[in-house]
């Protein structure tokens, strides 16, 4: 958590046959609890590197402009006119 990111795979994802395990793939996020769940899945063919399946808790933020707005074009100008 040097730079404020958190390392989210904790498990070998190279397996070579009769060597030892590595651990080279990274998923970094800001927030600790952004990842619900890792899973290491079988490599594509012939690949001595594991697939990562990565559930992840994406947060959205929405902001509303609080602030009223008058909507001219909805006037009724011809009736405002006629009472003037």
């Amino acid at each position: 958590t040097y730079v404020y990111l958190f390392q989210q795979v904790s498990q070998p994802t190279q397996v070579r046959y009769g060597q030892k395990e590595n651990l080279l793939d990274l998923i970094l996020t800001s927030d600790d609890q952004m990842v619900q769940g890792i899973e290491h899945l079988p490599g594509l063919d012939i690949s001595d590197h594991l697939c990562i399946l990565m559930y992840l808790h994406v947060y959205t933020q929405t902001e509303m402009d609080k602030k009223p707005r008058l909507h001219y074009h909805k006037g009724r100008w011809k009736e405002m006119t006629i009472h003037l």
